[in-house]
């Protein structure tokens, strides 16, 4: 039996050439009233998503206040601590953490009838370049691509997306530094969150600082 692949969602099943071949007109028909439910299931699948964002972004400004203002933490560490929380409490992993507030945040995004992963895909836009993305590709037109392609084209329309390196080796070395930088200061925040406050440092980590300090020397002389 054939997938059907575009039946879940689809609000207008008229456009049949976007269905797998064996989903005629007669099948879209036998299961309209359950596509409509569906449909329903999606819209309030969306209500929670944002409402769920917004509980997170409370629970977070919570943490981060109590930590903050009691002295106990700085704001990074207490946004740490917060991740850590909702990962071990609520099973909530920090990348979609982060995208559920951000939809929430993102009014402009919560009245479009679009699937919640595809909210969450356009709040990478700014409120200036959503308005020109969506000119470009309204809801209607959005509602028959893949997800693979809004993707494509909100990563197209994204001027902060991430910078990739040329297979064949950048001529920008500027951009590649910059993106190394980063990284290590992101990763070594964290290592002394984790660290701060000890006396004394386990002896591979303790090896490993050895390591990067002569790589960094090696480098400052040559």
């Amino acid at each position: 039996m054939g997938k059907i692949s575009k039946v879940v969602g689809a609000s207008k099943p008229s456009k049949v050439p976007v269905f797998h071949p064996l989903i005629t007109p007669s099948v879209v028909k036998s299961v309209s009233k359950t596509v409509a439910a569906i449909d329903k299931a999606f819209l309030s699948e969306r209500r929670i998503a944002v409402n769920l964002g917004g509980l997170l972004a409370k629970l977070q400004g919570e943490i981060i206040t109590h930590l903050t203002v009691s002295g106990q933490a700085s704001s990074y560490q207490a946004k740490v601590a917060f991740r850590q929380f909702v990962q071990v409490r609520f099973k909530c992993g920090e990348t979609y953490t982060t995208e559920l507030i951000r939809l929430a945040e993102r009014k402009d995004l919560h009245r479009l009838g679009l699937p919640t992963t595809v909210l969450i895909e356009l709040s990478r836009l700014d409120a200036v370049n959503l308005k020109k993305f969506m000119t470009k590709h309204p809801t209607a037109e959005l509602k028959k691509l893949p997800f693979k392609e809004i993707k494509k084209l909100v990563r197209a329309d994204n001027p902060k997306k991430r910078v990739k390196a040329d297979k064949a080796g950048s001529s920008d070395s500027t951009v590649n530094v910059k993106v190394i930088a980063e990284k290590i200061k992101s990763n070594f925040d964290k290592v002394r969150v984790e660290f701060d406050g000890d006396s004394s440092l386990d002896k591979n980590l303790d090896s490993v600082l050895g390591e990067i300090s002569k790589w960094y020397l090696d480098k400052k002389v040559a």
